[in-house]
């Protein structure tokens, strides 16, 4: 980050701690994340009362509820003209795509799928140390997905989900592949042989899993603004180049009501 930008998210601490003495004397206890990147705001669970007293204080410009939302791909861009950028990257003997950090915000990924395998990927170069891959010292990562981390959720969730960064929905698996999917070849149910690829096969991935399936409609995949805006931050904060998000609230909300 630049000398503006640290001097920038310090003046933030600064109100932010001078703004939790403003909660704490109006009785709220309950206090959660803080956002200084993408969001100039903090999480707080109010009573009525304190809503009524805090949401006409000058020094707060809006209060917004923490809103669900849920996994949305509904069309997919038509004609933006992948082709000419495959062919130049070819060229040059590159993939489209080489060196670009694609964060994926969604159900987590299938790292076993043969679009993420890291053949011809340029080499990693992510020095981070704290996400699931260098935590667990496992092989979820490689040279192609460079990074996961999971953003945990507040409700109970499916018997058959994973807290860790893997994709037991298929949602976030299928963003990933198109956004960034080596290419492979299938046979359809015509028996003719296809080949498949993403928009940018030599980027990199990051998975951030902030969408999970819930007790209650396992076949949903769900998560709250608090977690999506938190994720956000962290992608922003490991120098993501892209962030992908392919979930909505489906018209719930008007776009001016978000955070």
């Amino acid at each position: 980050q630049s000398s503006f930008n640290t001097l920038a998210v310090e003046k933030l601490e600064q109100n932010h701690a001078q703004f939790k003495k403003l909660l704490k004397d109006n009785g709220v206890a309950d206090v959660g994340r803080s956002f200084y990147h993408v969001l100039n705001g903090q999480s707080v669970k109010l009573n009525a009362k304190q809503l009524a007293t805090l949401q006409n204080h000058p020094d707060i410009k809006k209060i917004t509820p923490v809103y669900q939302y849920k996994k949305l791909l509904h069309h997919s861009v038509n004609i933006i003209k992948a082709p000419i950028i495959w062919e130049l990257a070819e060229q040059q003997g590159k993939l489209a795509g080489d060196q670009i950090k694609i964060a994926i915000l969604d159900t987590g990924i299938d790292n076993q799928h043969p679009m993420f395998n890291d053949l011809n990927v340029s080499q990693n170069t992510n020095n981070i140390s704290d996400d699931y891959c260098a935590l667990e010292k496992n092989n979820f990562c490689n040279n192609k997905i460079i990074l996961a981390r999971s953003f945990l959720p507040e409700f109970p969730i499916a018997l058959e989900e994973s807290l860790t960064p893997k994709d037991t929905d298929g949602h976030g698996t299928h963003i990933a592949g198109i956004a960034a999917g080596l290419a492979v070849t299938f046979t359809d149910n015509q028996g003719k042989s296809r080949e498949l690829q993403g928009l940018a096969p030599g980027a990199h991935l990051m998975i951030y899993k902030v969408l999970y399936r819930p007790a209650s409609d396992p076949t949903s995949a769900i998560s709250d603004s608090e977690i999506l805006l938190a994720a956000l931050e962290q992608a922003y904060l490991d120098g993501a180049d892209i962030i992908n998000n392919s979930w909505g609230d489906a018209g719930q909300q008007h776009p001016l009501g978000s955070p």
